[in-house]
């Protein structure tokens, strides 16, 4: 039930990534001995790589693959909530609302140190801008908008 993205770009990373599947043997194909060779075989490496993670879990597949091969579980919206590195980046903030109080928000990315931007607001309220959209920028007539307001349109 979860994701894991790696990416096995190049011969030494192909191999270190056989290695740690426990199929040492596959880096010796020659099938799989260039990188255009394993671009056209993609499906097949890839299907690989997606029967021995689903024997294991994602910690399992992470410790396997180490620091050698470029790897990380996906998030879902938990995880990002959890992560120590998310917090300390300041990457998820309180943001008053009206209607629901305090909602968590993603910031700003990227933060940048000359001009770091701000989350000013959550949002305006569903309809706030009907007015302005349909009758200044789209010309709908002040009877007109009262109408769709009255025929519960908006």
């Amino acid at each position: 039930g979860r994701y894991l993205v790696l990416s096995v770009t190049g011969d030494k990373l192909f191999k270190k990534f056989c290695d740690a599947i426990g199929k040492p043997e596959l880096f010796e194909k020659p099938e799989y001995a260039t990188g255009p060779a394993r671009t056209e075989r993609r499906e097949e490496i890839n299907a690989i790589a997606a029967a021995w993670a689903a024997k294991h879990s994602i910690e399992e597949c992470l410790a396997a693959l180490g620091d050698d091969v470029p790897c990380c579980p996906v998030y879902n919206v938990a995880d990002i909530m959890r992560d120590e590195q998310f917090k300390a980046r300041n990457e998820i903030i309180d943001v008053p609302t009206e209607k629901f109080g305090v909602l968590k928000m993603q910031n700003v990315t990227p933060q940048l140190s000359g001009t770091p931007g701000k989350v000013k607001w959550a949002g305006a309220a569903l309809g706030h801008f009907n007015k302005e959209v349909l009758c200044e920028r789209l010309g709908f007539s002040e009877e007109e908008y009262a109408q769709l307001e009255r025929d519960g349109v908006i």
